[in-house]
């Protein structure tokens, strides 16, 4: 049994799910050897769910999935006598910890038995973060956290910090195309809009080490098409933009393919291409028009916009650019595959898409948010 209890210690791997499934297995054999293990694992933590001079609130592993901004602390009884919740947090200001509402985990046996609950998640990381600073000072609890990780952020408890409501975008101003803008409807007229897209070079004109043009992109398909007629529509229209040039590539007419300028850009790995949801759509482009895009960044996953409750592109330009780029309704589900021209709304909505991602890109790539996940 001590040999049990020694595996136990040195593994934080080990869980009251792997505890109790041994716990009921050796049971049927040794109902005796079952006390006294539990016996034994009370003990383990008996001092450390007890020793605390903050008021602490009885919790189990259920309803502490229901608690919000919550930040981790475990303790171990055979790491050090002395290391307690409140050795661990005296030289956190007062301030901080009167922020936090205490639980204890009554079912976790040494597992992460404190969590402390805070009502924004800017307040959980200020305790997070002084407390993550003295556990990496403190030489005696460094060299214990190479055995446990002491202090750990739930992340799936933390509210989205950033969030704007349909009512507050409609209410943003609907902004201008600061662009100029090239519509390409002709085979023979790809070549020079690439150009423009690219300070009058082709893609295959670039220099390896050069700095990285980096190209706006969004892509548009006539999405009722699948509920009319039961097939989805091919990619319509490929939508690429600069800080000054923004280029409609109507490709239902004037085609893609990997050998163009256009296809070559897409291809190009010295072409930096950043989008929202840019992988389904170079996903869609590979699967309608026969080859997958290269080299693409995609904002939806850079880490402020992690933080927020809606990551639509919408979302994103509202809360960080204060600007609204709603499509209306009409222009949702409005045909990109016409073979008549475009519609104003049409043209203007989808060059913003492609114009902001860019923008947004490196506005937000090297923001950190106030919670570091």
């Amino acid at each position: 049994m001590s040999f049990l209890i020694k595996s136990i210690s040195n593994s934080y791997k080990f869980t009251s799910n792997n505890i109790f499934s041994c716990l009921n297995r050796n049971s049927i054999y040794n109902p005796i050897w079952n006390i006294n293990l539990q016996n034994q694992l009370n003990s383990f933590t008996r001092n450390y769910t007890t020793e605390t001079k903050f008021t602490t609130i009885d919790i189990n592993s259920y309803d502490s999935k229901k608690l919000k901004n919550v930040i981790r602390v475990g303790l171990f009884k055979f790491s050090d006598k002395d290391l307690t919740l409140d050795k661990l947090v005296e030289s956190i200001p007062s301030e901080i910890l009167e922020n936090g509402t205490f639980y204890r985990d009554t079912k976790r046996f040494g597992n992460y038995l404190y969590k402390i609950s805070f009502t924004t998640p800017s307040k959980a990381m200020d305790f997070y973060n002084h407390l993550k600073s003295i556990t990496e000072k403190d030489e005696k609890v460094s060299k214990l956290k190479l055995t446990y990780p002491f202090v750990n952020l739930v992340r799936s408890s933390m509210d989205r910090i950033y969030n704007i409501t349909d009512e507050e975008i409609e209410k943003l101003p609907i902004p201008q195309l600061n662009t100029q803008l090239t519509i390409v409807k002709e085979q023979g007229d790809i070549d020079n809009a690439v150009r423009l897209l690219l300070n009058g070079r082709l893609p295959n004109e670039l220099i390896d080490g050069e700095e990285m043009p980096v190209l706006g992109f969004d892509c548009e398909w006539p999405g009722l098409r699948k509920f009319l007629v039961g097939e989805s529509a091919r990619v319509s229209l490929i939508q690429l933009s600069t800080d000054t040039h923004t280029c409609l590539f109507r490709v239902n007419l004037c085609g893609l393919d990997r050998t163009s300028s256009l296809g070559r850009l897409l291809l190009s790995d010295k072409i930096l291409k950043v989008g929202h949801g840019i992988g389904k759509d170079a996903n869609k482009i590979q699967k309608d028009w026969g080859f997958l895009m290269e080299n693409i960044g995609d904002i939806f996953y850079l880490p402020i916009v992690q933080r927020m409750i809606n990551r639509d592109l919408v979302s994103v330009a509202a809360v960080f650019d204060q600007v609204n780029l709603k499509k209306n309704r009409t222009t949702l589900i409005s045909n990109w595959a016409t073979t008549g021209d475009l519609t104003n709304q049409q043209i203007q909505s989808s060059a913003k898409n492609a114009y902001y991602a860019r923008h947004l890109y490196f506005k937000l790539k090297d923001m950190k948010p106030d919670v570091d996940l």
